[in-house]
């Protein structure tokens, strides 16, 4: 009798594809309201193969959150390339931000027009009480945005020195805290135009000098 070798063997299919669905499920749903039943039906993959590509339902959240945050990045990269000063590039993040957050989900089932903020600053920190992995990818999430920014201000102070050396930490954090406050107001429904004035008032305020 001959013995089929491929019976058992785990469905194939593309990792890569496959996180981007469980991380718009994610960004929809949130955390603790996504079953891993909801992430099979939605991925078509059974939850064995789940569990051997992606290991528990906290990990394929954290892996979501890593691949938004480096999307983003990639974004805000993209964004700075034909920016000739500071203020332009910054806005030019912010618009790139601004459009990811109220386009809705990429997902042919999306919602139209779902206004869902930033995955990461909308719903990671309600699951940080009960988390502390969660709690963990989180703070270095925000801590490489402000590193980004500061590391930004540095280098655009080259040819627009408008910001104080000892004040530009402090402004780099403030640069996060703007965007994830925008973030919030998408999520609350917030429509993409008022959005982009309240980033462009906001950076133009935090590029200005302040003196004691």
């Amino acid at each position: 009798m001959t013995e089929h070798k491929s019976r058992g063997r785990p469905r194939k299919f593309n990792r890569e594809k496959a996180l981007e669905q469980i991380k718009d499920l994610f960004w929809e749903n949130g955390f603790s309201a996504t079953s891993l039943d909801d992430i099979a039906k939605a991925t078509g993959i059974n939850r064995p193969s789940l569990y051997a590509a992606f290991g528990n339902k906290e990990d394929m959240y954290i892996a979501s959150l890593e691949l938004f945050a480096k999307s983003m990045s990639t974004m805000a990269e993209q964004s700075l390339e034909e920016a000739p000063d500071l203020r332009t590039g910054l806005i030019n993040i912010f618009n790139g931000a601004i459009s990811i957050y109220t386009a809705g989900l990429a997902a042919a089932e999306a919602k139209a027009d779902a206004k869902l903020g930033c995955f990461v600053a909308c719903t990671a920190p309600a699951e940080t009480l009960h988390s502390e992995a969660i709690g963990t990818a989180l703070q270095k999430i925000i801590s490489e945005l402000d590193a980004k920014f500061a590391v930004l201000l540095q280098e655009g102070n080259r040819t627009a020195p408008t910001i104080p050396e000892e004040q530009r930490p402090l402004v780099g954090h403030l640069l996060g805290i703007l965007l994830n406050g925008i973030s919030l107001r998408a999520r609350a429904g917030a429509n993409a135009s008022e959005l982009k004035q309240i980033a462009v008032h906001g950076i133009d305020c935090l590029l200005t000098p302040q003196h004691p």
